[in-house]
């Protein structure tokens, strides 16, 4: 794979978005976050964003996409930090990363919010998708630490639109929504609003379900609750 020369030497610091009770410490500065993961120092972090939470202690979510000059690869590494030490939780490391993808890491945002009630942070991202043919999609990504893993909790789709790719309007799909946390008990709830304008049968997993919605985590997966 090739280096992205336009991108590899640009940082993107993205705004972090918490959803827990405050005081919790601020992110860590750019500068520190190649010594926190560990990378080398040729290594070049395309895109970074973090957000602080809870998991019991305080802690900081973080995701980077860094480019390895020497091999050409690039990786997404998602890593919940100890907030007081610095050491690493869990972490969920994916590598061979596509150029598209590296270019849409700017449109990636990660929330924390407690969506089970059970006084640790799910962390929620955020993530835009640009498929072959001009499909574009939107997804909301849940995961919760388990060990030192990030364990997929469920997925939202939040908007999709492929009338560039597809032809026939009969094959179309165009939907969209907002969506934001929202206290519910000792916890937070997602609650989506759904708009979709055309939506062919057996498409239900590329749209957000229509008009109001809500959800949260209960026995491990990601539920509707009304």
């Amino acid at each position: 794979m090739r280096v992205l020369a336009a991108i590899a030497p640009l940082l993107l610091v993205h705004a972090a978005h918490a959803d827990t009770p405050s005081p919790l410490p601020a992110c860590p500065k750019p500068a520190a976050v190649k010594g926190l993961l560990g990378l080398g120092p040729d290594d070049v972090i395309a895109s970074y964003v973090c957000v602080p939470g809870t998991i019991g202690r305080a802690a900081w979510a973080v995701e980077v996409y860094v480019t390895h000059p020497r091999t050409s690869e690039i990786e997404r590494i998602t890593r919940v930090l100890d907030a007081s030490t610095g050491a690493t939780i869990a972490t969920e490391t994916v590598g061979d990363i596509a150029d598209h993808e590296v270019e849409l890491a700017p449109g990636v945002a990660l929330f924390a919010a407690d969506l089970d009630a059970d006084g640790r942070d799910e962390l929620l991202r955020e993530t835009p998708a640009d498929g072959a043919g001009g499909v574009v999609s939107r997804d909301l990504l849940v995961f919760a630490v388990d060990g030192d893993a990030l364990v997929s909790r469920g997925r939202l789709a939040l908007a999709y639109d492929n009338r560039v790719a597809a032809s026939d309007p009969g094959a179309q799909v165009v939907c969209s929504s907002s969506w934001s946390l929202r206290r519910r008990g000792k916890g937070k709830e997602i609650a989506v609003r759904g708009t979709v304008t055309r939506q062919p049968r057996g498409q239900r997993d590329t749209c957000p379900v229509a008009g109001k919605h809500a959800y949260v985590v209960r026995a491990g997966a990601l539920v509707r609750v009304r």
